[in-house]
């Protein structure tokens, strides 16, 4: 019996060693990938990285903690580096009780994390620190951090309020990428807006428009920045139209305002949708050329409207028209593009060249910026938006219904030049374009263009 009480105790002793070993390479484990999940401002967080379990007493009401930490490694030329990391072994959830408003709460934590981490990368690069000094230079962040997670908890409510949390997270992104060079500039209109986060840019076109369109969905909310290219309106009832486009839609508790933006027609609106429950807000800029349309909607918030609109107001304060002449000067120095060669077409063949089949100055077909000079020459870049680069035979310009030339494509960003000197007038139309090969289209010969209908030249020689 004595001899039998020994095994099951040295059984159990046996145990707890295996146990305690086993833990101790599950924990060595943990200074990898197991135990510390490296954090991005575009990682995504998981219910499976809260990996300790839910405590027995929560005092606070808590319903998930997560644990952040800024570490340091050295990268190969020794230099130190901080990164953000989730302790999964010390971050836990409430089974009973989250959501994902609750999981989004918890990874804008980590995102305030890595904020800390953005400074002190750039105190390490600045100032040259060694690792050990990036370490002691880490607590000091730290210690600026922590107040802001605090307080992020606080305004927020752990995620109850939605509209302080969506403000809070574009107030977050918004720190991020306040270095980074997010792509949200048209490069030919020169438009922009600023958006927190990088936006999804995309090309819309019927027979009747086209649009270049930068939007961003997040927040519960939509930023939306169009630029429509060759819209031609009746800048007289612009306002009312749109006002009755909207009414058309059913929208209700329509308010409008007219005014101008340095010089150039502005309309803004406000209206609701009540189908959907939300509010949109639009202010669109004229040009007499291209119409610039910005565009918030967001769900409808007693509590949260003022937060809303106030986000609203500083997407549309954030408009701008870049003057993007020195970009295009440079790319134009730098790419020289092909030849151009003038076409001689006996006068009663130019009407091959079919043009304009739906508006009277533009196929929609292209983006553009307006014509440049450099040195001698004019320049206009382009770019097909109906056509892909493989599928366009050449480049045409036809200058006031007379003058062709014929340019090879070299680009799908195509840069059009001609001497001034074939600038004969003093006003000149320039319709330029490109022809796209016969086997990719049923129109051949189909001028895909648009048109400057009054380009002024210095022309001295010129007499009626």
């Amino acid at each position: 019996m004595a001899n039998l009480v020994k095994l099951k105790i040295l059984g159990i002793v046996f145990f707890l060693i295996l146990l305690v070993v086993s833990y101790a390479l599950f924990d060595s484990e943990s200074n990898g990938n197991l135990r510390f999940k490296e954090w991005h401002p575009d990682s995504t967080l998981y219910i499976g990285d809260f990996m300790k379990s839910e405590p027995f007493f929560r005092w606070d009401g808590f319903d998930a903690r997560i644990a952040t930490h800024i570490l340091i490694r050295k990268s190969e030329n020794g230099i130190p580096y901080a990164y953000a990391a989730i302790d999964r072994f010390n971050s836990w959830y409430n089974e009973d009780n989250h959501s994902p408003h609750l999981l989004n709460h918890e990874a804008y934590h980590a995102n305030i994390t890595s904020i800390g981490v953005k400074i002190l990368n750039e105190k390490i690069r600045n100032d040259n620190l060694s690792y050990s000094e990036a370490l002691n230079e880490r607590d000091r962040v730290v210690q600026i951090i922590i107040p802001k997670q605090k307080e992020y908890d606080r305004i927020t409510n752990h995620s109850i309020n939605q509209s302080l949390q969506h403000y809070w997270e574009y107030k977050v992104d918004s720190t991020l990428n306040h270095v980074v060079e997010l792509d949200n500039i048209d490069k030919f209109s020169g438009a922009t807006a600023y958006f927190p986060k990088q936006p999804e840019i995309f090309i819309q076109k019927d027979t009747f428009m086209l649009f270049k369109v930068f939007q961003l969905e997040k927040y519960e909310m939509k930023f939306r920045f169009i630029t429509k290219y060759d819209h031609y309106v009746d800048t007289t009832n612009y306002e009312n139209d749109f006002v009755k486009f909207l009414a058309s839609l059913n929208f209700r508790d329509i308010s409008s305002h007219k005014t101008n933006y340095d010089g150039m027609l502005m309309v803004e609106t406000h209206c609701t949708d009540t189908v959907y429950n939300r509010r949109f807000h639009d202010r669109i800029i004229y040009d007499n050329t291209h119409e610039y349309q910005l565009t918030v909607f967001h769900p409808l918030s007693p509590d949260g409207d003022s937060i809303y609109n106030m986000l609203a107001t500083r997407f549309f304060e954030s408009f701008a028209l870049k003057d993007m002449t020195a970009f295009w000067k440079q790319e134009y120095q730098e790419h020289k593009p092909m030849e151009i060669r003038n076409v001689t077409v006996p006068k009663a063949e130019k009407g091959d060249f079919k043009t304009f089949t739906s508006l009277p100055y533009s196929d929609c077909s292209i983006t553009y910026h307006q014509p440049l000079t450099v040195d001698n020459e004019i320049i206009i870049p382009f770019k097909s938006e109906r056509h892909e680069f493989i599928d366009i035979d050449e480049v045409l310009v036809i200058i006031n219904n007379d003058k062709i030339f014929s340019q090879k494509v070299d680009s799908i960003n195509q840069i059009v030049h001609l001497n001034s000197d074939e600038f004969e007038k003093p006003v000149n139309k320039i319709q330029f374009g490109y022809i796209a090969k016969s086997d990719s289209i049923n129109d051949t010969f189909h001028l895909y263009s648009s048109v400057i209908q009054e380009y002024q030249t210095s022309n001295k020689h010129y007499h009626p």
